[in-house]
């Protein structure tokens, strides 16, 4: 999870909240810890979860610039996507 920003069409620097739903994968790059052959605990976000990360990044970006259009950027390993969006993730 992190915050990278963004310049909008008008000017204005956007916020980015950025969230790894999950680190399950089905391919084996070596050189990554989420790698399919790699022993690590797998975990995943909840739609709940992912509505109240983006509410307290919205309430702490406008506590800090009332500029800022505050955002959630999501990302997920290939193909992962669509599954997401069925289980309610695209309404966010």
């Amino acid at each position: 999870m992190g915050i990278c920003h963004s310049d909008a069409p008008d000017g204005r620097c956007i916020s980015l909240l950025k969230i790894l739903l999950t680190n399950s994968c089905f391919f084996d790059c070596h050189y990554c810890i989420n790698r399919k052959s790699s022993n690590v605990r797998r975990a995943r976000f909840t739609v709940p979860e992912v509505v109240e990360l983006r509410r307290l990044f919205t309430e702490t970006v406008e506590q800090f610039d009332k500029a800022t259009n505050p955002l959630v950027s999501r990302s997920a390993p290939a193909g992962f996507g669509r599954k997401v969006n069925n289980q309610g993730f695209g309404r966010i």
